[in-house]
């Protein structure tokens, strides 16, 4: 076994969802492309470096009639997987200790294979075993996911990696390399302002901002590896190639557009870059990009990239945006109305049945809505406001284009292919994913319905774990203030703790309320 299993039974990796590896995120881009992917429903996923599988577990838990099976070099995390998914009494889902060089066909055909955060940090022999499971493994109209580090954005990010590994690996205990890694970033930062203004100072300033925001076992097993070794895509597509692979995307569709990097941008991209590959080599250029997620398929399947309207018609539609213009509800008028992406970018449009249609996902959120039921409320609205807004004949392809432009421009819509069953406004015996419930008491961080992330407090931490569905608020409240007045749960006001039954109940009462309101909010709360 390769020496790096070590580092992670020592310090082990945080396992937590990765949204774009979700198999419906997959199917979703191969069939925008035009390609006929394993329903999520009824599929075989393996996930390669799977740590203790808090990624699939949560999958596995919204798809049980699919199959999942994770592998991992450290035996620690294996281990605490293997308990997890014995606590959840999940039978479609395994974690398995064993080396990504110990795939072989014994684990039979997968639709969809993915990799988060692997290959730029194992040798190059286990890069060359990823491509070869792939090529092997893949069902016909498989997908595989692969992230790894680019340059030439990483050719900045690599300097910095090596000046901490030059101060911190000196140390033999991780917790100290840690701790000396971020002081170094501090004096550098420091030091760098004597150069105010120079663009040496602004990236450190960036970088140590970037790492500021991370957890320790990210510094460590992504800046602080012995192995990281980034590269170009052309030099990345080249060696998927040789073992029969082919690119069909990456995980986020607006960064294949170059349309999204101005029209000089495009213009100049058709030129430099006439084939599909180079023009992604030259759009990490362009954005000094570092990180990419590819999917790739097996040599002979061919991508159509002129998406049709009509591949949106199966899908359930959500929106995180928000109106970003005064009357965008007024349907009488004919008028340009501008919706908010999360990100910022806002998107005009004078289209009726997509100025009627956004706010119906923005009340959704953070559920769906189906393709068919969005079309026949948004023009149910249209038809209602009268006036001079007139109803277009190909009604199902103009919302179908305009949400594929919203999706693209700037992530204003995602689509699934199946229903995200979440309810935004908490009922009276709230429900929360098992997965969830179960870890909440030992991480920060829990998985929500969409296969999101969602960082907990510590009181919530508390919470999260009586949403089973079969206990109403109340009961939440009586248990939790029992606790607190038993000194199990410490409540304070105003920063002074508090100790009468009274002011205990009403405080956690209020306390309760905003953290179930802020499960229905991300997603944490299922129908």
């Amino acid at each position: 076994m390769p020496p790096t299993s070590a580092s992670y039974d020592s310090l082990p990796y945080d396992s937590i969802p990765y949204p774009d590896t979700h198999p419906g995120r997959l199917y979703t881009l191969a069939k925008l492309f035009g390609l006929n992917p394993t329903p999520i429903t009824r599929c075989r996923v393996l996930e390669l470096g799977c740590a203790a599988g808090g990624n699939i577990v949560p999958i596995a838990e919204s798809l049980g009639d699919s199959k999942f099976i994770g592998v991992d070099l450290s035996s620690r995390q294996a281990t605490a997987g293997q308990e997890w998914i014995r606590e959840l009494g999940f039978g479609n889902v395994e974690v398995r200790h064993a080396s990504i060089t110990d795939v072989d066909e014994s684990y039979g055909q997968f639709d969809y294979i993915i990799s988060h955060g692997v290959y730029s940090w194992v040798p190059n022999e286990v890069q060359q075993k990823m491509f070869d499971i792939c090529a092997k493994q893949l069902t016909p109209n498989g997908i595989a996911y692969i992230s790894y580090n680019v340059y030439p954005g990483w050719h900045m990010r690599g300097m910095v990696r090596d000046m901490m590994r030059y101060h911190a690996m000196r140390f033999p205990d991780p917790v100290k390399r840690i701790e000396q890694a971020r002081a170094l970033l501090d004096f550098l930062v420091s030091a760098s302002r004597l150069q105010e203004g120079s663009a040496f100072a602004a990236m450190l300033k960036n970088e140590l901002d970037l790492l500021r925001r991370v957890s320790d076992s990210y510094l460590y097993h992504d800046h602080l590896a012995e192995v990281n070794e980034p590269l170009y895509f052309h030099e990345f597509m080249d060696r998927a190639m040789k073992h029969g692979l082919k690119y069909l995307g990456e995980a986020r569709i607006g960064l294949m557009i170059p349309g999204n990097l101005g029209p000089e941008v495009e213009k100049s991209l058709k030129i430099l870059g006439p084939g599909l590959l180079e023009k992604e080599q030259f759009m990490d250029f362009v954005r000094n990009r570092t990180f990419r997620q590819t999917l790739l398929i097996r040599e002979g399947v061919t991508p159509n990239y002129n998406i049709a309207p009509s591949a949106v018609w199966d899908m359930h539609i959500s929106s995180p945006g928000r109106p970003a213009s005064e009357a965008f509800d007024d349907l009488s008028k004919v008028q340009p109305v501008g919706f908010q992406a999360p990100g910022g970018m806002v998107l005009t449009t004078d289209r009726p049945l997509i100025r009627a249609a956004m706010p119906l996902l923005f009340k959704a959120y953070p559920g769906t809505v189906y393709f068919a039921q969005l079309l026949v409320t948004a023009k149910a609205l249209v038809e209602k406001a009268g006036g001079t807004v007139p109803v277009a004949p190909q009604d199902g392809l103009e919302l179908a284009s305009g949400l594929l432009n919203c999706l693209i421009g700037s992530n204003l819509v995602d689509l699934f292919p199946v229903a995200q069953h979440v309810i935004r406004k908490p009922p009276e015996r709230p429900k929360a994913p098992l997965a969830a419930r179960l870890l909440a008491p030992r991480f920060r961080v829990v998985c929500n319905v969409r296969h999101e992330g969602i960082m907990l407090s510590e009181f919530e931490q508390r919470v999260l774990p009586l949403c089973t569905g079969m206990t109403a608020m109340e009961e939440m409240v009586n248990d939790l203030s029992h606790a607190a007045l038993a000194g199990e749960l410490r409540m304070e006001k105003d920063g002074q703790p508090i100790y009468d039954p009274t002011a205990v109940r009403q405080l956690m009462t209020e306390s309760v309320t905003k953290a179930l309101e802020k499960f229905g909010e991300f997603g944490l709360l299922m129908a």
